[in-house]
């Protein structure tokens, strides 16, 4: 069974940096390993280096380069399968469509914890 309060290896795939820092500070003050990916180019690296160790993908849905469902539409191609979670500070359709948690912008540490946790028990690994 999940036990969502666990530490767990995320990969934070956002393109803000700013963003992707205090989202990283509070996972890892929780126990959590963090790797960050900049950018949807640079997570399918780090998925193809470091897949198994991966317990949850934070994603961020609106990225300059590749929307957050496209990417991960192209994990699964590949044969990634993971927990998701997506953030984001869009409200309109860009999320409309989202079948994954989703965790709105800004958001308090501890609504990231509660994201976090059930993202863990609602999505289990494949």
């Amino acid at each position: 069974p999940s036990q969502p309060g666990r530490p767990r290896t995320i990969l934070i795939v956002e393109d803000q940096l700013a963003v992707a820092r205090v989202v990283e500070q509070l996972l890892e003050r929780d126990g959590h390993r963090v790797i960050h990916a900049s950018s949807p180019e640079q997570a399918l690296e780090v998925v193809a280096a470091h897949a198994p160790e991966i317990d949850l993908l934070l994603c961020d849905v609106v990225m300059p380069q590749m929307r957050g469902p496209a990417l991960i539409a192209e994990l699964k191609r590949r044969g990634f399968e993971t927990r998701v979670l997506f953030m984001s500070g869009y409200t309109d359709d860009a999320v409309e469509a989202i079948q994954h948690p989703l965790l709105h912008k800004p958001f308090t540490p501890d609504e990231l914890r509660d994201a976090l946790s059930e993202a863990l028990r609602l999505n289990p690994r494949s």
